[in-house]
């Protein structure tokens, strides 16, 4: 209901599945997914399926496409009434891009995601995953080059760099303006062709956009100062 009301009074061309699609290994254990775990052949113990291997693996499996097809019919009852032309996009950790196991703690899989939706964005956020500065650069081409080496992944991924230091104490830092460009030419310089940033705070102009204009726009001229 609604992502029909949504599509049935809003005017937008594509639609985006944020980073809270997830579930972790430990989940989910609601009565609801153990019948669906039963019905597809699944222990309705969770105790059972985590002690089993290939279980476990079947299970993750299970869990990934389910997240990937309630999003697709979601997004078909969108262009139900948008039309065909909305383009669809979803937020992956970046974890389950540079170590595909780890599909287990997320119920992410880039392949699935390079398959189902028009554009995978890459939550391509050092800090956020616990990265020192120093090691941030080769972290950051390490996530680049784990996506190249998929074939065609780099004309439908988008790399999403943090402009903020998010703390768990609440304490939030906004990232320097210098080192978000700084970030997106080496994304440049590693091949990338579409990356973004997280979040724009345009009311206090950060990033300022006269630093990362050079970094971020192919239409920059001084005029638009």
């Amino acid at each position: 209901m609604l992502y029909d009301d949504l599509a049935g009074h809003a005017a937008f061309d594509g639609i985006l599945f944020h980073d809270d699609a997830l579930l972790s290994d430990y989940e989910d254990a609601s009565a609801a997914a153990i019948a669906a775990y039963q019905q597809a052949g699944f222990s309705g113990s969770l105790s059972e399926i985590r002690q089993n291997p290939e279980q476990f693996k079947q299970w993750t499996r299970f869990k990934s496409r389910a997240l990937a097809d309630f999003t697709l019919e979601l997004s078909a009852r969108v262009k139900a009434i948008r039309g065909p032309h909305v383009k669809t996009a979803r937020n992956i950790f970046a974890l389950p891009v540079i170590q595909p196991e780890s599909e287990a703690w997320f119920a992410q899989n880039y392949a699935d995601f390079l398959k189902s939706y028009d554009w995978t964005a890459i939550m391509a956020m050092p800090y956020m995953e616990g990265v020192t500065e120093k090691s941030a650069d080769q972290w950051l081409i390490q996530l680049t080059n784990q996506m190249k080496s998929i074939p065609q992944a780099k004309d439908k991924s988008i790399l999403e760099l943090q402009a903020q230091n998010w703390q768990k104490n609440g304490q939030h830092q906004a990232i320097s303006s210098q080192q978000l460009a700084h970030w997106m030419s080496l994304l440049q310089l590693n091949g990338v062709k579409n990356y973004g940033y997280y979040p724009d705070n345009f009311l206090h102009n950060q990033p300022e956009i006269d630093v990362i204009r050079p970094e971020f726009s192919t239409a920059w001229y001084p005029k638009n100062d």
